[in-house]
């Protein structure tokens, strides 16, 4: 990482790569409905915040060599009035990543975070009008009930007041535990 002194950037949890595909052709045809850019699929553990990256990295890199992929299941299809929350998938988590978010933002902004909806989303601003009912239905049906793996933590160089098609991804971490065997 090349970033040097405060930046405005987020925090970033990945899904596994072919889930990551499958949300990707998504993603891209929705923001050709949309008309917005396209974005890479994640779930924003702490957005937009003003540090440094580099600490940010330091944090997280040590988080993701304890931890093991998380195993989420997309329990429903929302909309929004919201520009980032327009068009998403809502998501089932574990209690540990609660944790882990507040273990960030207690180290990395020195207090508790704030409301958190974990969520992939696949369109920004798109408006209502803009789906028919049989693309939302076959959202429904591809995405509801998956279950699949968020395996890294990004720092991203990605916040509200950056324009979406200058997010970039300034730091990759792995995590570095192998998933539980239940066998």
């Amino acid at each position: 990482m090349q970033t040097r002194g405060p930046q405005a950037h987020s925090i970033w949890l990945c899904p596994e790569a072919r889930f990551a595909a499958l949300l990707q052709d998504e993603i891209m045809r929705l923001t050709a409905i949309s008309g917005t850019d396209v974005f890479a699929p994640h779930v924003t553990l702490l957005g937009d915040l003003a540090a440094d990256p580099r600490a940010t990295s330091d944090h997280c890199g040590r988080l993701a060599g304890a931890q093991e992929p998380i195993s989420v299941m997309v329990k429903g299809l929302c909309q929004t009035d919201q520009y980032y929350m327009s068009l998403f998938l809502d998501l089932d988590i574990p209690a540990h990543l609660g944790d882990m978010r507040a273990k960030l933002a207690m180290s990395l902004l020195g207090g508790a975070p704030g409301r958190f909806r974990p969520h992939i989303s696949l369109a920004y601003g798109i408006r209502t009008e803009g789906l028919q009912t049989e693309d939302l239905r076959r959202l429904e049906r591809a995405f509801l009930d998956q279950v699949f793996c968020l395996d890294r933590i990004c720092v991203v160089a990605a916040a509200k007041k950056v324009p979406i098609s200058a997010w970039r991804v300034l730091d990759t971490m792995p995590f570095g535990k192998p998933p539980r065997s239940d066998a």
